[in-house]
């Protein structure tokens, strides 16, 4: 198997699943949503496929859309192992914040994960001696200072048919901050 596609791996696996997951009916959705009272009653599994639904189809496009521009432009640096480890680890930091320092009920989208994806992108392509990758960090601390000053665009938000919890975008960036670091605890011997 070629280096590109291992490499690719799990952002084909979670593309698949995200298109899977927007199918579901709307009785299975309301069991995977990261909503506070539930989690908070030990349904923790939330923390984690909160991130793997969408409001509607142009959200989840936005998202997907969003998960293989960042793809590109990893350059091929990140592993599989590295892109797991980043969801996992980031999905449940982006939810137990969320949870801890919003007032949100409840919580769907892939958009803070892919935050903690550029972030991890970023501090990849600067470690590799790639100047594009402080245009890269600059930008998302940019973006998202500019959304914690300004908020969010009603034509996006009318677009994707809810509110976006730019907290999550701030959430994610600080997990990726947190997480690249780490990575190199995971790499095989």
């Amino acid at each position: 198997m070629t280096k590109t596609l291992q490499n690719h791996l799990f952002p084909l696996l979670l593309s698949g699943i995200v298109l899977i997951m927007a199918i579901l009916p709307h009785n299975v959705e309301n069991l995977l949503i990261l909503h506070r009272q539930s989690f908070l009653s030990g349904e923790v599994w939330r923390a984690i496929s909160g991130h793997l639904l969408h409001l509607d189809w142009p959200h989840l496009l936005m998202n997907l859309t969003g998960l293989w521009v960042t793809v590109w432009l990893a350059e091929n640096l990140i592993t599989t192992l590295e892109w797991f480890v980043t969801f996992a680890i980031s999905s449940l930091l982006i939810s137990s914040a969320l949870l801890m320092f919003s007032n949100i009920d409840w919580y769907v989208g892939l958009s803070g994960v892919l935050h903690s994806f550029l972030v991890l992108v970023a501090c990849k392509l600067i470690i590799h001696k790639r100047a594009i990758g402080w245009l890269l960090l600059l930008l998302i601390l940019l973006k998202i200072g500019w959304e914690q000053w300004q908020g969010a665009s009603p034509e996006l938000e009318q677009l994707i048919g809810g509110k976006v919890i730019l907290n999550a975008h701030l959430f994610g960036a600080i997990a990726g901050l947190a997480i690249a670091p780490l990575l190199p605890l995971f790499k095989r011997a």
